[in-house]
């Protein structure tokens, strides 16, 4: 049997799947940053998404709560003259005084500076500060585990006057008290503990890179390793949140997705939802061309057969699996497979 070179050349090119995002919430977002679960008895919120929106200009601070189902979202708090940026976690119940509220962390504004803040909201609404520092901002956090102390980690993008000198991964216990866990030599924005059997950073806790394509392992003795890189494209700035895919989400169950940010004020085009396997292979991207509308991702919150993305467009996103496509090769890795074809045409040729 004789195949064209064409036809095979169309069989080796990447398609496009058909859309099959849809929106999930929008109406008021201006830059919706992570994505969360209230527990039950957060007031009457309990089950209901919660979504901090960094706000117009990145200093004017909303926090919202979105139904189960999606829709409008309402208000919950707001903050003038700070920013929360990509932190949003629930403290577990008996966490001293702020078990079961909601822990946001940002940053304060100031003429010289940004100094970092946490602030804990309860399920009515009520804003109680935390914390305050200074020379930083507030970018991420997470539950820890045994291996971390159970302490509340949260990354630090150490600044001072406007200018990136390194990070921290802050860790604040149940008594309040903050400290610092592990200093960092770069920028981090997002963490995410590794599920235990993770390829050889189970357990460790993964935190992204603000102004790379690189995501780090952090384990509990505050050693820091790199664990993969996701190539950046079209002007991407860094990496943001991450989420492992449940086994509801069809192929890619286990799997590590991480959001690749366009822009710092939102409204990019090309951004990108990135996946990886446990070993660090890039294995599926979701990127605007199935999105019909610009695309600037920041949270991620699997639900089920849905994966809610913070869409800094502005709006809240659900993708389900089938959305996902194999990454497009480099020029040069093209380049290899027309040289291949062209000797498997050569070959056919003389038989």
């Amino acid at each position: 049997m004789k195949f064209k070179y064409g036809a095979l050349m169309f069989l080796t090119l990447p398609t496009l799947c058909a859309s099959s995002v849809t929106i999930f919430s929008s109406s008021g977002w201006v830059l919706p940053e992570s994505i969360s679960v209230a527990p039950g008895g957060f007031g009457s919120l309990g089950g209901q998404f919660i979504v901090p929106d960094a706000g117009s200009g990145g200093n004017n601070s909303i926090v919202y709560s979105v139904p189960t189902g999606g829709g409008t979202p309402s208000q919950l708090a707001s903050f003038a003259g700070i920013a929360t940026t990509l932190t949003g976690t629930f403290a577990p119940a008996g966490f001293g005084t702020l078990g079961g509220s909601d822990l946001v962390g940002g940053y304060n504004l100031t003429s010289t500076a940004f100094n970092p803040v946490i602030y804990s909201i309860a399920g009515s609404g009520a804003e109680t500060p935390v914390y305050s520092g200074s020379n930083g901002k507030l970018e991420g956090s997470v539950v820890g585990t045994a291996a971390y102390s159970n302490d509340i980690l949260f990354a630090e993008d150490v600044t001072s006057t406007f200018t990136t000198t390194g990070g921290a991964i802050l860790a604040l216990n149940s008594s309040s008290n903050v400290s610092t866990f592990a200093t960092l030599n770069f920028a981090p924005s997002n963490e995410l503990f590794a599920p235990s059997g993770f390829g050889t950073v189970g357990g460790d806790l993964l935190v992204t890179d603000l102004n790379s394509g690189n995501i780090w392992a952090v384990d509990p003795s505050g050693n820091v390793t790199l664990f993969a890189t996701v190539p950046l494209v079209g002007g991407q700035l860094g990496l943001r949140q991450m989420a492992i895919a449940p086994a509801s989400y069809g192929a890619y169950v286990g799997d590590l997705f991480v959001s690749a940010a366009a822009s710092t004020t939102g409204g990019g085009l090309t951004g990108s939802v990135d996946v990886l396997t446990p070993s660090g292979a890039f294995v599926a991207v979701l990127t605007q061309g199935t999105v019909a509308a610009p695309f600037d991702p920041r949270g991620l919150y699997f639900d089920g057969a849905q994966l809610l993305i913070s869409d800094a467009d502005p709006e809240i996103l659900s993708a389900p699996a089938s959305a996902f496509t194999s990454p497009t090769p480099e020029p040069s890795s093209w380049a290899m497979v027309v040289i291949a074809l062209a000797g498997w045409a050569a070959v056919r040729k003389g038989a």
